[in-house]
């Protein structure tokens, strides 16, 4: 089993529709992957640390899958749909999460996809 961690940065000014995120875009993301996709949750960014301090991600989900082949075989063929819905809940821009060690795991880039060597069951996305 594998965790697909898509992060979105909490930026100053950045718009980010939770319930849309929640409501429509997930359950999107779930009926095009069907069964690759296990199940996935979703957080919402509510405060950081330190009191007073603003949460490191405004919004963030994890897809379980079997394997990275099941994902990607869920995923790909639906990428472009699912990427094309993204300006609808946010307009944060994807950024590669390649840094520290991790090695890229999709070839094809549609989306920013790394696996992370100290727990190799975890895959992480990040968007700015």
């Amino acid at each position: 089993m594998i965790k697909v961690s898509v992060m979105y940065s909490n930026r100053p000014g950045a718009r980010f529709d939770h319930e849309y995120y929640r409501d429509k875009h997930m359950p999107l993301v779930k009926s095009r992957m069907g069964d690759s996709c296990k199940y996935y949750t979703v957080d919402k960014g509510l405060a950081g640390g330190a009191p007073g301090s603003p949460a490191t991600y405004v919004g963030m989900c994890h897809i379980f899958c079997e394997s990275v082949d099941a994902f990607q075989a869920g995923f790909g063929p639906h990428a472009n749909e699912i990427m094309a819905d993204i300006p609808n809940y946010t307009d944060l821009k994807s950024r590669n999460s390649d840094q520290r060690g991790r090695r890229r795991v999709n070839p094809n880039q549609s989306l920013p996809i790394s696996i992370d060597q100290s727990s190799p069951e975890s895959i992480l996305c990040a968007a700015a």
